[in-house]
């Protein structure tokens, strides 16, 4: 899988209180609790998009996330549980606390290596097990329709520490990829989507959602295994509900912004599929008539505020700038035929 260094790269960091960092020099005595923290004026966090700052986009902690930490060097007190689910709590500096006091992960001896998950209770040791649908609603926010990040934007990280250190950095990294949309009509007419769909190439195994297993490690980034068999196995092609409505109004010159989420794997060969109440728009998503491959586990943008009028319709997709460090695309839609 290759290797991806984005705004969807998020940390997490064990908290050291200040009494620790002075006996940062002395072992720390096997049973201390082992605490949860994000430092202020992160950056790169979790769990509902954030602010846009130039081509980034953080993604914050909200109250009450749940997520879990495995850890079999660990141990949870009076149980042989080798894991234990936390709480992200608020304040100027986010901390997570135990979800139940009685169960919270105290240091063993020696080194230790660390498993994370979230959403909670998608981990067995290394291995987080998730499902992104294959129907997704989008909810309006702030003027933008955002996905359910808090069900299924997930995330892993690992890491290796011994009490010694006194701290654990961990660095979540994102299991999904996720493409965002902001199309319109342009200057001539408003426009109702009734639906919209991402589709994979006919043929091909690409899958945008369904069951995967990601194995975490130390070393390397996350290793996906896509789960072709069974109940919610694959979908190669992903649908989006616009809240509750059963469509979607744009009026003349304006747009709307929506994300989706799929696997997160390197996806090529796309096109975006737009029914609207009179007729259906497909649009294949190149650049210089070659498809677009979408990079794993970041979020590309495609910019296109014109692409559902009249003076689009026969166009398609054409890509006309880009940068291999920003995921970002402009689409060249065609200007609007002068009247005589």
């Amino acid at each position: 899988m290759k290797k991806f260094f984005s705004p969807l790269l998020f940390a997490a960091v064990l908290l050291i209180s200040c009494e620790q960092q002075q006996e940062m020099s002395q072992p720390l005595p096997k049973g201390k609790a082992i605490e949860f923290s994000m430092p202020s004026g992160a950056v790169n966090t979790k769990t509902a998009y954030g602010e846009v700052d130039g081509k980034k986009q953080a993604i914050d902690w909200v109250t009450g996330d749940l997520f879990t930490v495995w850890c079999d060097q660990a141990y949870v007190p009076d149980s042989d549980q080798k894991y234990a689910t936390y709480r992200v709590t608020a304040g100027n500096t986010p901390s997570a606390k135990p979800q139940d006091s009685a169960i919270q992960l105290m240091w063993g001896e020696d080194t230790h290596t660390f498993y994370a998950a979230y959403p909670m209770g998608t981990i067995t040791r290394e291995v987080l097990s998730g499902t992104i649908p294959g129907t997704q609603r989008v909810n309006l926010k702030n003027g933008v329709y955002a996905p359910a990040l808090s069900t299924y934007g997930y995330m892993g990280a690992a890491a290796e520490a011994t009490p010694e250190q006194g701290s654990v950095s961990l660095n979540f990294k994102p299991l999904f990829s996720a493409i965002e949309f902001t199309v319109g009509p342009g200057p001539s007419t408003s426009v109702v989507i009734k639906d919209f769909k991402l589709k994979a190439k006919e043929g091909s195994k690409t899958a945008l959602a369904g069951n995967f297993k990601a194995t975490l490690s130390t070393k390397e980034d996350p290793k996906i295994e896509v789960l072709y068999e069974g109940e919610n196995s694959t979908f190669q092609e992903i649908s989006v509900n616009f809240g509750s409505a059963d469509s979607v109004t744009i009026p003349a010159s304006g747009t709307i912004t929506f994300t989706i989420l799929a696997i997160a794997q390197d996806l090529s060969d796309l096109t975006a599929v737009f029914t609207l109440e009179d007729e259906v728009l497909e649009f294949p998503l190149k650049k210089d008539d070659k498809p677009i491959t979408f990079a794993a586990g970041k979020k590309s943008r495609i910019n296109a505020p014109g692409i559902l009028g009249p003076e689009a319709k026969e166009a398609g997709i054409v890509i006309t700038n880009s940068s291999q460090d920003i995921d970002d695309y402009t689409i060249d839609v065609p200007d609007p035929e002068p009247e005589p």
